[in-house]
């Protein structure tokens, strides 16, 4: 039995996610309370609008333009957002910091992969075209 830092309730172990970093190897608070926390925050665009200003320099107003430009698309396989699990990422440029568009999670782990290499992405297309 554990403790919820958050209700402070005390629930069975089962109640707790694993966490590696801590002494007793579970989190702090319950699922439950973790569930609450974390839809209010991915939800709030108080958070998201910070994060993307720390991580990429823009607001949440400009990554919404982007979104409806590109119809709610990603940029890479033109899946919609609504076909997606995740958000649909903001895709910048490594070494410039530019912002170049909206990517959905598999298209900008390609591109991390392949460090940006568009010799490495055409011998890829030679090759499924093998």
């Amino acid at each position: 039995m554990k403790q919820c830092k958050k209700c402070n309730v005390t629930k069975d172990l089962s109640n707790f996610h694993k966490c590696s970093a801590r002494k007793d190897g579970l989190t702090n608070q319950c699922k439950e309370c973790y569930k609450l926390y974390n839809s209010y925050r991915a939800k709030t665009d108080i958070h998201r609008d910070w994060n993307y200003k720390r991580k990429y320099g823009i607001t949440i107003e400009q990554y919404n333009q982007m979104f409806e430009e590109q119809h709610g698309k990603c940029a890479g396989c033109n899946k919609h957002q609504s076909e997606l699990k995740t958000a649909l990422a903001v895709d910048h440029c490594h070494s410039t910091k530019t912002v170049r568009g909206l990517l959905c999670f598999g298209c900008n782990v390609i591109l991390g992969k392949t460090n940006d290499s568009i010799d490495t992405l055409k011998n890829l297309i030679k090759y499924l075209g093998a």
